[in-house]
């Protein structure tokens, strides 16, 4: 996934591939936030975009490279 985001920069197609693959997983996720929000498990006052907003950055691989790999 490293090399497609520096090859991105230059070649737009290997950009796309990225894109394509951080959209299928954000629109993957809309069934575990629509199971929580079905039980009234989102948070008072967190629409069904937001909570899909949240867990999409907190299960990204740039946050686990941050958390995992440079930090340990």
């Amino acid at each position: 996934m490293d090399l497609l985001k520096g090859a991105g920069v230059v070649a737009p197609q290997l950009a796309r591939l990225l894109k394509d693959r951080e959209t299928r997983q954000y629109k993957a996720q809309e069934h575990l936030i629509d199971y929580l929000q079905e039980r009234g498990r989102l948070r008072p006052g967190v629409d069904r975009t937001a909570a899909r907003d949240v867990l999409w950055s907190l299960t990204s691989r740039e946050l686990y490279h941050l958390l995992v790999i440079e930090r340990g």
